[in-house]
């Protein structure tokens, strides 16, 4: 053992803070986005994210509650991958959706895109930036 010399190794922390709390929001603007309306129909009110696909198409509502389930599952063992797949995912099936529907629309259609587009986009990005963030790393003293 040597006396008055110390060494310092670079030991990674498990999950930062700061990037489990972006995930956790990622995760809920997620949750609650799915449950948000998306369109407005002037006869038939509004329609969440989550009545989209019960025609027989594809549930894109509950995919997206699978991906942010999966995404939360990310933050409570730390997965950087899953996070990654859980925001490209979401944000990738949102813009297809958005883009089938702004087509089906076209321009003389009374039906309005509503406030449910901006909160699946923001969880989606949410979940990108903290799949992102730089892994902090803290010195470890350790004599000898």
């Amino acid at each position: 053992m040597m006396w008055g010399k110390e060494v310092f190794r670079m030991k990674p922390i498990t999950m930062a803070p700061l990037r489990r709390r972006t995930a956790l929001i990622g995760c809920g603007l997620l949750a609650f986005g799915v449950f948000s309306p998306v369109m407005s129909v002037p006869l038939g009110g509004t329609v969440p994210y989550l009545a989209l696909g019960r025609d027989g198409s594809t549930p894109v509502g509950k995919l997206t509650l699978i991906l942010a389930g999966a995404a939360f599952l990310a933050t409570l063992f730390p997965s950087r991958i899953v996070l990654w797949i859980a925001g490209l995912g979401s944000l990738g099936l949102e813009l297809f959706v958005f883009v089938l529907i702004s087509r089906k629309m076209g321009a003389g259609s009374d039906v309005q895109l509503a406030w449910g587009w901006p909160v699946l986009a923001a969880g989606g990005i949410a979940l990108i930036v903290a799949a992102g963030m730089k892994q902090k790393t803290e010195p470890d003293r350790v004599s000898g």
